[in-house]
């Protein structure tokens, strides 16, 4: 049975400031936006982002006003599949540290393992996901940071770059069976059927690539143990260092919880490998605690959702795992101090 919000539940606690995304996936923009006519230095300088930081893949943004670039981007160029353009473009070298370990592992499963245990490396205002149920599997993004513009381009980019990642592990005759996305219908979806070659389902709750288990175990043609061990060691060191490792591997978890529905706190410790105790303790030296952050989670999924006409409240109140929609609005009233309803509204008069 479905869990109603526990009495009293605190606002969600704040993103962790300053998620970052390296830039590499995103250095096709300026020359996509001279493809469609448009000078890229006034739309880099109304984003507040200087173009300088293109020149170098390494460089580190602000999610957020990465996010605010596509926004302007797509306004600027009228595509409104930027986000895909973007990441058809997109290669294993492109993200950083991370694709090295994929390019080097043994097959498949476990490059997507590595992906999701390291995507923050990369890429720490998202997550990936992997879902198996019997014989399917569905490769996914999620962006978990808040005030987040473009998402419909984000989650096109990112899709679409999970697309070239299984070309690249697979082979180029690789293809998904289905492309699932919580985008509203583009004004163009040949583009779409062009790049990923597969039906595409729209208007969704989450964002992934399904295809057969049996793709999972495909050998890597550049497998190679010996660099595969050194770029996982680097990864290591560096995550050893890295202080919103747990809270990044916590979200995936919770994430994860939600979409099986099953979100207690003694789940996801297990899946953490701890007890809810020692998960609490170590969450308190970052002022948090496991409720905020599946609160955080859930409101986060909330607003995305809600501001898709087509997904309905009582549609997010059970993906969310809420007894009803009731008991969602009482939760999502106490995040944001208006209705489920109300934010709706305001996010399509924000549109228009």
């Amino acid at each position: 049975m479905k869990k109603q919000p526990e009495s009293g539940s605190t606002a969600p606690a704040e993103p962790l400031p300053g998620a970052t995304v390296r830039v590499a996936p995103l250095m096709p923009l300026p020359t996509l936006l001279r493809e469609h006519g448009c000078d890229p230095e006034p739309v880099f300088r109304q984003a507040g982002l200087p173009m300088e930081f293109w020149d170098h893949p390494e460089t580190e943004v602000s999610f957020v006003a990465a996010s605010r670039l596509l926004e302007e981007s797509v306004a600027a160029s009228g595509c409104d599949h930027l986000g895909l353009l973007i990441g058809e473009r997109a290669q294993l070298s492109s993200l950083g540290l991370a694709g090295l370990m994929l390019r080097y592992a043994p097959d498949a499963r476990v490059a997507i393992d590595v992906l999701m245990e390291n995507l923050n490396l990369h890429d720490s205002g998202g997550l990936a996901t992997l879902d198996i149920t019997g014989q399917t599997v569905k490769f996914g993004y999620q962006v978990r940071e808040a005030g987040v513009s473009a998402i419909d381009q984000i989650y096109d980019m990112s899709i679409s770059v999970a697309c070239n990642i299984m070309r690249e592990l697979c082979g180029a005759h690789w293809s998904p069976s289905k492309v699932v996305l919580c985008r509203k219908q583009p004004r163009h979806s040949k583009p779409y059927s062009q790049f990923f070659h597969a039906p595409l389902e729209l208007n969704a709750a989450a964002n992934y690539l399904e295809f057969p288990l049996s793709w999972l175990n495909s050998p890597n043609a550049s497998a190679d143990p010996h660099l595969f061990r050194y770029f996982s060691e680097r990864a290591g060191e560096q995550q050893a260092s890295n202080d919103s490792f747990l809270l990044s591997n916590l979200q995936r978890m919770i994430l994860n919880a939600i979409f099986h529905q099953n979100c207690s706190v003694e789940h996801v410790a297990r899946q953490l490998g701890m007890h809810q105790r020692t998960l609490n303790r170590k969450l308190g030296k970052f002022d948090t605690n496991f409720r905020k952050e599946l609160e955080k989670m859930r409101f986060e999924l909330s607003r995305q959702m809600l501001a898709n006409q087509q997904i309905s409240i009582n549609e997010i109140a059970s993906f969310l795992d809420y007894s009803d929609q009731a008991a969602f609005s009482r939760a999502f009233r106490e995040w944001s101090g208006v209705s489920p309803s109300a934010w709706r509204s305001g996010a399509r008069q924000r549109e228009t």
